[in-house]
């Protein structure tokens, strides 16, 4: 299958998940990966004193380096974002990719997108025994994706 199919599915998935538009503008015209990430705003003095937060930006290198060993590891599969979680058991890196091989699986696999349910490989940076391939619960928040723990 050519890279250009992939990418046009690749685009298509993250339009469905509502990734903002600058991101998927930048896969689609550099090929410029993106990650999200998310955390909380914290009012001291408010009665309700937290604001959930997220952003989308540029892969850091170490996130470069992760994705670079993925796809060369799994040489079928295109990377088209990622999403950066800390959780208690580690610094997660989830890596939202589609399989050249699994084009059977790509009807149902956006079906379960449109519920919140998506396929990675999530790199646990702090623990790499416990990284694995599944799927993940998320949600959309202002252009960015949240993993669900």
């Amino acid at each position: 299958m050519s890279k250009t199919r992939l990418k046009m599915e690749a685009i298509e998935r993250m339009k469905l998940v509502k990734l903002d538009k600058s991101v998927v503008k930048e896969f689609e015209n550099e090929n410029k990966l993106n990650y999200s990430k998310s955390g909380y705003v914290i009012f001291p003095n408010a009665l309700n004193n937290t604001l959930h937060v997220a952003t989308s930006e540029p892969l850091t290198s170490e996130m470069e380096e992760v994705v670079a060993k993925f796809e060369a590891r799994e040489k079928s599969c295109l990377v088209y974002h990622v999403i950066f979680t800390e959780a208690s058991f580690g610094r997660l890196y989830n890596i939202l990719f589609i399989d050249s091989e699994e084009e059977e699986d790509w009807k149902y696999e956006k079906i379960e997108m449109e519920y919140g349910i998506i396929n990675s490989y999530v790199e646990n940076v702090t623990n790499p025994n416990f990284s694995e391939y599944g799927s993940i619960a998320v949600e959309e928040f202002a252009g960015a994706l949240i993993r669900k723990v």
